[in-house]
């Protein structure tokens, strides 16, 4: 009964309500999407995460139902899905970067191994 008193504070927009909420549960999402990000995270990105949670309760309160959990329960899975959409983030620019340095070096051998026997002078002359 407590969280559906809570839930009503904040979609009248109490602030004090919502900074009870942040202070209740930012430690428990903040080892959530650390355990996530850990690899591939920095500490803004872990930051950034668990403060999009409480933006999205701040803003849309009316996606809370709570006939399917509590409070807790609904904050951690949103936490964890938002620490997952950075972790592929993160994983999809990692393999470019990865694949530009190996083209640039390959090139770059290429180069050196064609001067190294005389291939340039073919062209030039």
């Amino acid at each position: 009964m407590q969280e559906k008193n809570i839930m009503d504070a904040i979609k009248s927009g109490d602030e004090q309500e919502m900074q009870k909420i942040i202070c209740r549960y930012s430690r428990l999402l903040w080892s959530i999407v650390g355990a996530v990000l850990s690899q591939v995270g920095t500490t803004e990105d872990m930051e950034e995460c668990v403060a999009d949670v409480f933006i999205d309760l701040w803003e849309h309160p009316q996606k809370y139902d709570e006939s399917r959990g509590n409070l807790k329960a609904w904050l951690s899975v949103i936490a964890r899905n938002k620490a997952i959409d950075r972790y592929r983030q993160k994983q999809r620019y990692r393999p470019f970067l990865w694949r530009k340095r190996f083209w640039r070096k390959k090139w770059v051998w290429s180069r050196k191994w064609k001067k190294e026997r005389g291939f340039g002078q073919l062209w030039k002359g």
